[in-house]
């Protein structure tokens, strides 16, 4: 996978009728600045003024640097909503701050890849856009210390637009599995897990938020699976960023000391509807359950 160039600020990730712009902004967390329809041949002009345009602004009361949401974005980082990660090392250690340290990206993949230098701890995020337009995305953590550290949640998170304001997922009982429900959006989060062995009638299959009355022919919808039935799945809106968060290992994973190679990894498959082009994104989410 190639390896870009220090001073790129703009990536672009395009396949299958759907592009992923990541802003690399200096000093901040890699953020996506658009998940959605393919942009085509923009200029990499376009693409920076894009990413310009998706920064929120500084408001009072609010701190000095306005933090959005990140690829990884934890408390140490100013971030206020679900954390990337959250843990300990013996009930220490418990607010992880990433730098950016190497990026490498393809025309459909990027990897991302930080570490912590004083918590000892490393993170990789990996986006692919597959040849169907669906997005592959996946969070790893090391722990490069000498203690073990307890992995609590670890989640995969992709942003959604302002107008995206209405959530779906499944519920269900004995013989009468997988119906959906739907509600609005508001402020606060909107978690489905389960916590039985099968995972159960109720557990959901996914969890799609959209333009208010999406349906199978119309609206925007952007929706998520999680590829294990053992993953919690989420939505929020939260301030003025709306999020979506997918994934987390049980509670408690440790991670050995170094020289163990070891690591807790949470990927989310992700898909973007428009209109009359979910036909292609459903096959491939069945195939690939």
């Amino acid at each position: 996978m190639p390896v870009l160039p220090s001073d790129e600020t703009v990536i672009h990730l395009r396949s299958g009728g759907t592009s992923v712009v990541v802003d690399l902004q200096p000093d901040t967390a890699p953020a996506i600045a658009h998940w959605g329809a393919d942009l085509g041949d923009a200029p990499h002009e376009t693409l920076v003024s894009l990413a310009t345009a998706s920064r929120l602004q500084r408001v009072s009361g609010g701190l000095d640097r306005t933090v959005r949401l990140g690829v990884v974005g934890t408390a140490a980082s100013g971030w206020a909503g679900t954390p990337t990660l959250e843990g300990h090392r013996d009930g220490e250690d418990v607010g992880a701050l990433f730098a950016l340290t190497d990026l490498r990206a393809t025309e459909d993949t990027l990897e991302l890849h930080f570490t912590d230098s004083e918590m000892q701890l490393s993170a990789r995020y990996e986006l692919r856009v597959t040849a169907s337009g669906l997005v592959r995305a996946r969070t790893t953590v090391r722990n490069d210390g000498a203690g073990v550290y307890t992995v609590q949640a670890l989640h995969t998170t992709l942003p959604l637009p302002w107008d995206a304001t209405e959530i779906l997922d499944t519920t269900g009982r004995h013989l009468r599995e997988r119906s959906a429900q739907r509600h609005e959006l508001t402020f606060g989060t909107h978690v489905r897990e389960s916590r039985r062995g099968r995972p159960g009638a109720d557990f959901t299959l996914l969890l799609a938020a959209g333009t208010p009355g999406f349906g199978f022919e119309r609206g925007t919808v952007h929706g998520s699976i999680a590829p294990t039935a053992s993953m919690s799945m989420r939505g929020s809106r939260a301030s003025s960023a709306v999020c979506g968060a997918v994934g987390a290992p049980p509670a408690g994973v440790r991670l050995s000391a170094a020289g163990v190679e070891e690591r807790t990894t949470v990927s989310v498959i992700t898909g973007l509807s428009e209109d009359a082009r979910s036909g292609r994104r459903d096959r491939e989410v069945r195939q690939s359950r």
